[in-house]
């Protein structure tokens, strides 16, 4: 069982905490584009790539004790999850000696927790569609236009964004 959820519990161990669902699959999916082998599967989904894999071991996490999820109500009145590693948690991951990442790896995720959802919600979904072969133009057409209207996106958020993808290569 341990073995499926060890990256995760890794991925905490270097976060801390996470704030949002949105924002931890946003991480993930991200974090594994760039070369971090996380084994998880994603689809497109209202809010960018999705994967129901992922959202299921954090729930397992949580069951198991070794993640805790708390909620708050927003101003807007829905709820923010926020997730950390326990003590539970953290001594399994001493007690199986887990290393982490690579130096480079825990850099990029450490930025990657630093940005909004919001902007990794575009980051996310800038990449699922490069990787379907739009160009970067096509790209921002869809999002704006089609796939994200309500977010608003400007040109230099959407810049900002491919220039992200671009800068990120792990070896």
């Amino acid at each position: 069982m341990f073995e499926i959820h060890q990256n995760l519990l890794r991925l905490f161990g270097l976060l801390g905490k996470v704030s949002g669902r949105k924002k931890l699959q946003k991480i993930v999916y991200i974090t594994q584009k760039a070369g971090v082998n996380l084994n998880e599967d994603f689809s497109y989904h209202y809010y960018g790539p999705y994967s129901e894999s992922l959202s299921n071991k954090i729930k397992e996490l949580v069951v198991m004790g070794l993640i805790k999820e708390e909620i708050e109500r927003t101003a807007y009145g829905y709820p923010q999850y926020t997730y950390s590693l326990t003590d539970k948690g953290r001594e399994l991951l001493e007690l199986f000696s887990v290393e982490g990442f690579t130096q480079q790896q825990r850099k990029l995720i450490l930025t990657l927790n630093q940005y909004d959802s919001r902007f990794l919600e575009l980051v996310a979904t800038m990449w699922f569609l490069l990787e379907k072969g739009y160009t970067r133009e096509k790209a921002e057409e869809e999002i704006c236009t089609q796939l994200k209207p309500d977010q608003n996106y400007r040109h230099e958020e959407v810049t900002q964004a491919f220039e992200v993808i671009t800068g990120l290569t792990l070896n």
